[in-house]
């Protein structure tokens, strides 16, 4: 009976694993939460820095030239004082802050921040994360600054970029239900691409923002997703995934923004199939080339077989187990 019962408990745990397998084996959504690992590495722990001039950058290697910039990488930076982690201001020389660690116990008014750049031009962000902060990155009156591969987890303001050609791509940022994930304020031709944007009161939002461009991004779990004010003008919204998204999977009130270009426009989680897509606002735009983004939900019914397939096949061990130190008492 031992050996029936436990060829029984086989065949239902065949089947549970048999049935749990399309779980993992459906592709995944890129619009699916899905986090980026931790990244581990041997940091070096530092107090903050404050580089004023193009002289200042003495815990950095390399000469400050485009062929041999300074470089910071392999830090964790964690205390907070009246200035951000690492603040730069009027420089010229080219920076790289590469694979560096910056975090924080809160995100309150007083916290100042993990990075901040004002009138500077020439510098990289590449691979950082940053962690329960107040505002990630603050880019002011910048120029050819680029962040790239960075993880920004659990702060009230991601980025927020001004200035003149500086790049955000390929940055994954999750929020807590508010602030902005991206904001690009008083910024011209400037790009954020490819990055992925959750969770915040605004994904992607312009302010004095002109002939920019929001390309290739995913932006999902937001209240709004994209936000372009009244003051900009001529931008480019083309190739994002957006939706969905609590209140609105955009807004326009600027003037001569693009939400397509002569081939391609955007994916909505909720365009009706047929004809333009309206973006909501005083702008009157349309996107003229939307497609329909259709986002593979969890398969609940099959995680819920496979749970409860598992519980029958403990049950019937348990039981049998239970049967059988009995049977072997009354021996």
């Amino acid at each position: 009976m031992l050996h029936r019962t436990r060829l029984i408990a086989f065949v239902i745990l065949l089947n549970v694993i048999v049935t749990a397998i399309p779980v993992f084996l459906v592709p995944r959504d890129d619009g699916n939460l899905h986090p980026e690992p931790t990244r581990y590495a041997s940091f070096l722990p530092l107090g903050c820095i404050e580089i004023t001039n193009d002289s200042g950058f003495h815990m950095f290697t390399g000469s400050g030239t485009s062929y041999d910039p300074y470089v910071l990488e392999d830090v964790k930076i964690a205390t907070g004082s009246e200035i951000p982690r690492i603040s730069i201001s009027n420089t010229r020389a080219h920076f790289v802050i590469r694979n560096c660690t910056f975090y924080g116990t809160g995100y309150g008014p007083d916290d100042p921040g993990g990075i901040r750049l004002e009138n500077v031009s020439y510098g990289d962000i590449l691979s950082c994360t940053f962690t329960y902060l107040r505002l990630g990155i603050h880019m002011t009156n910048c120029s050819y600054v680029n962040c790239n591969s960075d993880l920004i987890r659990m702060c009230d303001t991601g980025i927020l970029v001004g200035g003149v050609r500086n790049h955000i791509v390929g940055t994954a940022l999750f929020g807590m239900d508010s602030g902005d994930g991206i904001h690009l304020h008083d910024a011209y031709e400037c790009l954020v691409r490819n990055n992925h944007v959750y969770n915040y009161t605004v994904g992607l939002r312009a302010t004095k923002t002109n002939y920019s461009s929001l390309v290739d991004n995913l932006v999902r779990n937001n209240r709004i997703g994209i936000n372009l004010a009244r003051d900009t003008n001529s931008n480019l919204v083309i190739r994002n995934r957006i939706g969905p998204n609590e209140d609105y999977n955009a807004i326009d009130y600027g003037s001569a923004n693009q939400w397509n270009s002569s081939s391609v426009g955007n994916q909505w989680t909720d365009y009706s199939g047929s004809g333009s897509y309206p973006i909501p606002g005083e702008a009157g735009s349309h996107d003229y080339r939307p497609s329909l983004l259709v986002v593979n939900p969890i398969p609940w019914d099959l995680v819920i077989t496979g749970l409860a397939g598992g519980v029958i096949v403990v049950s019937l061990i348990f039981m049998e187990k239970r049967r059988h130190k009995k049977g072997g008492k009354g021996l």
